[in-house]
């Protein structure tokens, strides 16, 4: 057992405390050892002398000796009579005082150099008054003292000694889950198996909870790595494209034959996928500083209204072609927005709508209130979601399979925005069917009042 581990520093304590307790029990108990020495010898002595005199009777006038017990308890008993000559009992050495006759009370003595006790007790009688002496050693109550040592210096020490294997026992179950969070913590760390779990069944309910608490940290940790390798992956085959058309276009440039409006055609298509890479990037930035907390929302109460309608004309501005769109947006629907991030949600949605739409389709956007809340809904007409591809559209970089072939699409508007409305304290979420279209729908809550959105509010979303 090291001595370093919590287990034998839990096991010392222990042990020490009650090694001090021992002790004080012990010097405790030879105090009163003792003092129960003096006691019982002295009760002894009071008592047996005071049974004697119960037992005193007279013959015709004469002392009945056979009635007195001379020796009983340890205790030697002297008759007197009332001129202090002796009846009968047995002579005791000469001690300081012997002539001395002290009634009913308890002297102290040294007889042949051993401690000793003498009580005297006066029985006035008619037929003569007498003295009954009882003499006993002080050790007369020693074998009870010497129980009690001897039960204080075996058992208290074997109290120690079971105390301290018992402690040692119960701290190393209570610890033994310990040692599997940490034989689970090393074998993921040793073999990078992120799907290791310690899985404790029974155990103290702090060690439970904190058992729970790193089986949770382990499960976001693998979430986390797997999401974060399937980011890379999916990240270099979006950042391979343009880049590889990048390349392929310089080459193409650098051959002389090239006419002028070749050259032009191969600076457009740079420019191009220079700007897809652009904002891929810029998307790519504003996810990290959400994901790592350094994009702080700075919220105010504004006019949702203005900032959706401002939105929709620039969009509608922008896609001249067959898709039209169709708005019914609130009058003065005002919430606690950060206006950029709120910009880019809206944007992000009705983007989605025309990117997926088919031909002659139709975008349709609608603001409300609903109770305490407020609704943004985007629908469209286009391709739709399955069931089965509508958990994982909040994935970055996740596209359905029928979208994989859109030229601008990269995967991370709906990523974007499920951020932007978790930022908010909203729910975002989708109603899709195949070949019928899409509606996605923002939920958050209202404030009452705000301030009105300009277009230069609208279009900070476009530079942070």
């Amino acid at each position: 057992m090291k001595l370093n581990s919590v287990t034998a520093r839990v096991t010392l304590w222990f042990t020490l405390t009650m090694t001090i307790i021992v002790v004080v029990v012990i010097v405790f108990m030879i105090i009163i050892g003792r003092s129960v020495v003096v006691d019982n010898a002295e009760s002894v002595l009071i008592r047996t002398v005071e049974d004697n005199v119960g037992e005193i009777d007279y013959d015709n006038g004469v002392l009945d000796i056979n009635e007195i017990t001379l020796y009983r308890r340890n205790v030697y008993m002297i008759v007197f009579n009332d001129k202090k000559e002796i009846i009968c009992g047995a002579s005791s050495s000469p001690f300081e005082g012997d002539r001395e006759f002290w009634n009913r009370v308890v002297r102290k003595v040294e007889i042949d150099g051993e401690p000793s006790y003498v009580y005297d007790y006066f029985v006035p009688n008619k037929n003569g008054n007498i003295w009954i002496r009882g003499i006993t050693t002080q050790s007369n109550a020693r074998p009870i003292a010497k129980i009690l040592l001897i039960v204080s210096l075996v058992l208290l020490p074997n109290m120690v000694i079971f105390s301290a294997v018992g402690g040692w026992l119960i701290a190393r179950q209570a610890f033994k889950p310990v040692r599997t969070i940490v034989s689970t913590v090393e074998r993921i760390n040793d073999g990078n198996d992120l799907k290791a779990r310690i899985g404790l069944k029974k155990g103290p309910n702090e060690i439970m909870q904190l058992a729970m608490a790193f089986d949770h940290l382990f499960g976001r940790l693998e979430a986390s790595f797997e999401s974060e390798k399937r980011f890379v992956s999916d990240a270099s085959h979006e950042l391979r494209t343009p880049t590889a058309v990048i390349l392929a276009e310089c080459e193409m440039a650098k051959k002389e034959e090239n006419s002028p409006s070749e050259y032009a055609d191969s600076i457009e298509v740079i420019e191009r996928q220079a700007k897809r890479l652009s904002a891929l990037t810029n998307k790519l930035l504003t996810l990290a500083r959400f994901e790592q907390g350094t994009r702080k929302v700075a919220f105010e109460v504004a006019n949702l209204s203005d900032l959706t309608n401002i939105v929709c004309d620039e969009l509608a501005d922008l896609h001249t072609g067959s898709i039209k769109m169709q708005k019914e947006i609130e009058d003065a629907v005002f919430a606690n927005v950060d206006v950029a991030l709120m910009t880019r949600l809206v944007q992000n949605l009705i983007e989605n709508a025309y990117k997926y739409n088919k031909e002659n389709g139709e975008v349709k956007v609608s603001l409300r209130r609903n109770g305490p809340n407020c609704v943004l809904s985007v629908s469209d007409t286009g391709i739709g979601i399955t069931r089965e591809e509508q958990q994982h559209i909040w994935e970055r970089f996740w596209q359905a399979d029928s979208a994989r072939t859109s030229e601008f699409g990269s995967g991370l508007g709906l990523s974007m925005v499920k951020q932007i409305a978790e930022a908010h304290g909203g729910v975002v979420s989708v109603f899709s069917e195949p070949d019928k279209g899409s509606r996605f729908s923002y939920t958050m809550k209202c404030a009452e009042n705000g301030k009105k959105i300009s277009e230069n509010n609208a279009l900070e979303a476009e530079v942070k």
